[in-house]
């Protein structure tokens, strides 16, 4: 008897045809088309190339860079991708972080996560034909493959230096560059390596090959290396001693590019030659982030990519560089609405004077105008009492004290006289009069006419600095700063009150959903995240686990149970009941994120680095919808609902509908067909329903779960990152 095609098997089928994820809940405003930094780019053919960079994004450049498609979390991996190389235009490879080796066979639409063999990083990549490639990594780690990447084989280390770049000029004769002047050179395919030296003492970062006797280096502070003989001797010149030059391509034996960063004049650097790298000639990027790859289509046309999605293009051989437009990129710092439309961002250059700026939507976060820019200290914080009247507040290194008053919507703003030189961390209005600012060295200042006062007010510290403060009412009140501290009001800020928080660290952002319920976050830099939740006014304060490492910078709830959490690289979790649980959102980028704020109960924005803006989107206020006595609403059919969040980390939740009763099966199976688990088999009435799977055991991936019920089935696709 011949066998058919089960059911399951058909719907997988299907499914691996479609799209890599059903829904995408975190979307790119700001800058466009996306924020995430591109540390590398190749071309494809003549009017082709792929950028690589963090949060495993990969962005398809057509049109010679006049069209762009970007996906995220590539490959069903999260690392950062620092290098990219195509061997025939449908064929190539990228490698990162962790042994992060990805494999495409279909010019960049889908890739595939390789075995390396190791969690070191891999920083370049060179493809000699489809299936040949050699990959350098952290301590002199070098891994070849022969077989398209089923197999990469380490090779034998000659050093015990990072190795950032490699390229080769024919199937043999190849050049691999790092830390401390590392150069190797290899005739035999990367089998076997051998170093070779130079006059100079820096790090090396790229290294581009014209033929196989000629190629340029590029490095640390500035430095170009040039040999025509094979490496036997290597020529020095420094372009600049401030420059950090990342990257060099030639698109002929005459003509190449390098790019990198300028860290005294703070500005991308690119660098021009037309004469084989004998001579290079500075030319105006535009920008003042740094670029990190370039490739060209020809002598004229090409690519620059670099922080925060910053990608040029010149179709004149750099004469000049034309880039998508962007409201910003300077860090933002906070962010309000004051309805579901009407919203305001703050923030500037924190290291540098006088680079505040005030950013304005009118439709819920789509859109960004710049009100003001360049005319005040770096803004931390805004707040507003209506529509109409609102405060700003921020500082510089600490000095300062500047306040920022609009009564008209953010049409005008006009500074007030705060009265302390103190940089100032947090403002909030409680009304049009009243507004209570908070700052460096335990700086408290209360204003009942509009700014035109503002007095000083005893927090109970004069070294702490405080971060934020949240009101749940007219008279109740939170403030929170460094050293664990926190202090309450109960008299809309007239006096304050220490509380005891249980910990010395950093606390950053606060929120009070009632008088009671609050919850602070914090923590310093690349440690556990810190949450603190009380259910008593901050009489006595519970830490709470995130399960998460980073500092966690703001914090936001719709009600008791529902809410979210931001913070470094990218961070983002959620809670649906009270923070007992905590389950990660993929925030689409590794950027540090500032501030989050709800528009809607089903969308959110969320701003930081870079000038980063994404907007959240879910069918209800945290992705999840609870009917609290199911059955008793029947609905309208079958419907099996994408998983939330997607991707997750380690627990997402499963949400369906029947219209009858009926038995109910959900099952969860992995790519190949192979059923992983079983969430759910039981008699159900008609009603809403949710199930909960918790992946921890399992291997990150894509997994198919899959409803049937009755004579029904229905299947989604969902990825777990760990």
């Amino acid at each position: 008897m011949r066998h058919g095609l089960s059911l399951f098997q058909i719907t997988l089928i299907l499914l691996l045809s479609g799209s890599a994820l059903c829904q995408q809940t975190w979307n790119w405003l700001n800058p466009l088309p996306q924020g995430n930094s591109l540390r590398s780019v190749q071309i494809l053919d003549s009017h082709t190339a792929v950028a690589v960079g963090e949060a495993a994004t990969i962005v398809k450049i057509t049109d010679s860079g006049a069209r762009r498609s970007t996906q995220f979390y590539a490959g069903g991996v999260s690392m950062p991708l620092l290098g990219i190389d195509f061997a025939i235009p449908d064929t190539g490879f990228a490698v990162g972080d962790e042994g992060t080796i990805l494999r495409t066979v279909d010019g960049g639409e889908n890739w595939t996560a390789q075995a390396s063999g190791t969690r070191q990083r891999l920083s370049a990549i060179e493809t000699i034909d489809a299936y040949t490639a050699i990959a350098v990594g952290d301590s002199g780690l070098i891994l070849k493959t022969t077989d398209g990447g089923a197999n990469w084989i380490p090779q034998s280390r000659v050093t015990p230096r990072n190795l950032n770049g490699v390229d080769f000029a024919d199937n043999f004769i190849g050049t691999a560059v790092g830390d401390n002047t590392t150069i190797l050179r290899t005739a035999d395919g990367g089998v076997t390596w051998f170093p070779q030296t130079s006059s100079v003492s820096r790090h090396l970062y790229d290294v581009a090959m014209i033929d196989d006797s000629s190629a340029v280096i590029a490095g640390q502070s500035g430095t170009v290396l040039r040999t025509t003989d094979g490496g036997q001797f290597w020529s020095s010149q420094v372009t600049g001693n401030n420059h950090t030059l990342s990257s060099v391509v030639f698109s002929s034996p005459d003509t190449g590019t390098i790019v990198g960063f300028d860290f005294a004049e703070i500005k991308g650097v690119i660098l021009r030659t037309t004469d084989g790298g004998v001579t290079w000639n500075e030319q105006t990027s535009g920008t003042s982030l740094g670029l990190s790859g370039a490739t060209f289509f020809d002598n004229a046309t090409g690519l620059a990519v670099g922080d925060y999605g910053k990608t040029l293009r010149t179709n004149d051989g750099g004469g000049s560089w034309i880039s998508q437009p962007t409201v910003t990129t300077k860090p933002i710092q906070d962010v309000f609405f004051v309805n579901r439309s009407l919203g305001f961002a703050v923030g500037g250059n924190p290291i540098r004077a006088n680079q505040g700026i005030i950013l304005r939507t009118d439709d819920g976060g789509i859109n960004w105008s710049v009100q003001l820019t360049d005319s005040s200290q770096t803004l931390h914080a805004v707040h507003f009492a209506n529509q109409n009247v609102g405060a700003a507040v921020g500082g510089f290194l600490g000095t300062s004290g500047t306040i920022l008053r609009t009564t008209n919507g953010g049409q005008d703003w006009f500074a007030q006289s705060s009265g302390t030189s103190h940089q100032l961390g947090d403002v909030f209005l409680m009304n049009p009069d009243t507004a209570i600012a908070v700052g460096f060295q335990g700086t408290i200042l209360r204003t009942t006419d509009g700014g035109n006062n503002w007095s000083p007010v005893a927090s109970g510290t004069s070294t702490e600095f405080l971060q934020s403060l949240h009101f749940s009412n007219a008279i109740h009140g939170t403030v929170v700063g460094t050293g664990g501290f926190i202090a309450r009001t109960t008299n809309g800020g007239k006096s304050w009150t220490p509380q005891t928080s249980g910990t010395a660290t950093t606390l950053v952002d606060v929120y009070f959903s009632d008088e009671n319920t609050g919850t602070v976050v914090g923590g310093p830099l690349n440690f556990p995240g810190v949450i603190l939740r009380t259910t008593n006014g901050g009489a006595t304060w519970t830490p709470q686990s995130i399960g998460a490492t980073g500092s966690i910078q703001s914090v936001g709830f719709l009600d008791n149970d529902n809410g979210m959490v931001v913070g470094q690289e990218g961070l983002g979790f959620f809670t649906t009941d009270g923070g007992k649980n905590w389950n990660k959102l993929a925030t689409n980028t590794i950027n540090d994120l500032a501030s989050f704020t709800y528009t809607t109960t089903d969308t959110g924005i969320v701003v930081g680095a870079g000038g980063t803006i994404l907007r959240f989107r879910s069918d209800s206020p945290t992705g999840i919808k609870n009917n609290p006595n199911p059955g008793t609403e029947k609905p309208g059919g079958f419907v099996l609902k994408q998983n939330y969040p997607n991707p997750f980390n380690p627990s997402t939740r499963i949400e369906f509908s029947v219209p009858e009763r009926v038995l109910v099966r959900l099952t969860v199976y992995d790519l190949q067909g192979r059923k992983i688990t079983t969430l759910l088999e039981e008699t159900r009435n008609a009603g809403d329903y949710s199930v909960t799977w918790n992946a921890k055991g399992y291997a990150s991936g894509f997994y198919i779960y899959q409803l049937e019920a009755g004579k029904v089935s229905k299947a989604r696709k969902l990825l777990y990152l760990k």
